[in-house]
């Protein structure tokens, strides 16, 4: 497994490379079905206003977790919920994302 210094991609993404822009696309609409998203469409910038500060909070809150004291997959999962919040394109995925790893981090938490 790689660790999250060694970046290789998201996990479904490690398998095999992508290469055209037909299959990124393609991946990214199967992610955003997986995560309950419609096809993606231009947001408007209240819209995208809104999904950032969003996203910043759920940084937030994400930094009060100690990321050292989980186990391996689930710094693994960081990591890449992390690099999606910051550098992902599809910004309404990245937050998806984002909210459903600090989701499963509060549950941990109250478990």
């Amino acid at each position: 497994m790689k660790s999250p210094e060694q970046p290789g991609g998201p996990p479904e993404q490690q398998e095999r490379k992508l290469s055209t822009p037909e299959e990124i696309a393609e991946m990214t609409r199967r992610r955003r079905e997986a995560f309950g998203l419609g096809e993606a469409r231009e947001l408007s910038l209240w819209e995208l206003e809104e999904i950032e500060g969003r996203i910043d909070d759920l940084l937030e809150e994400l930094d009060e977790y100690n990321f050292k004291s989980c186990d391996a997959k689930t710094q693994e999962d960081w990591y890449w919920a992390e690099q999606e919040a910051s550098a992902g394109k599809d910004r309404e995925l990245a937050k998806a994302v984002l909210e459903r790893f600090v989701e499963g981090l509060r549950k941990k938490k109250e478990n």
